[in-house]
């Protein structure tokens, strides 16, 4: 814990010292962090409200200095969980935008956001597919709160299970076509 806050730290898993990878508080004291690994295990995504305003950044697994990947990105509110795409090139994560959380995407090297599902109801713990074509979500849109599926590139979207809310597998019995 830094004097003004929190900050990311790793260790070995056989041992050893553990690495400060985020330097200065860079977490509130009152904030809940969500973290995820790139893909070539290289470097960490995680959600902070470092000065001010709610964004997504990345470190080196080695530490050093974070860089800020989304700018700008629904009310600034929150961002809640997120995934690398399979290539790493592209991450998904969940924000309130418009009074809803939303599932958007961004370049892993930092860029526009793009608004990939766009409904009045709540969506969020979005999973790529493990081609990275598809990503599987949880909403309660139509009042079914149910798992589907959007293709990345067409935004056509499909309820694939009604009353579920697991998308950390892909391994749900269902046509992905």
């Amino acid at each position: 814990r830094a004097p003004d806050g929190w900050d990311i730290w790793r260790k070995p898993v056989g041992g050893g010292n553990p690495l400060r990878m985020t330097t200065n508080g860079f977490f509130s004291q009152n904030w809940s962090a969500s973290l995820s690994w790139s893909p070539d295990g290289q470097s960490i995504a995680f959600n902070s409200d470092e000065g001010g305003e709610t964004a997504i950044w990345t470190v080196p697994i080695a530490g050093g200095e974070p860089d800020r990947i989304t700018v700008g990105v629904g009310d600034n509110e929150a961002v809640g969980e997120m995934n690398w795409s399979p290539d790493g090139h592209t991450i998904v994560f969940d924000t309130i935008s418009e009074g809803n959380w939303n599932i958007w995407t961004v370049p892993s090297s930092g860029g526009i956001a793009k608004k990939l599902v766009n409904w009045p109801g709540n969506e969020g713990n979005a999973s790529w597919s493990p081609d990275g074509q598809k990503i599987l979500f949880v909403s309660d849109r139509a009042d079914i709160l149910g798992v589907y599926v959007v293709d990345v590139e067409s935004a056509e979207m499909r309820l694939l299970r009604e009353n579920r809310t697991d998308t950390r597998a892909w391994s749900i019995q269902a046509d992905w076509s």
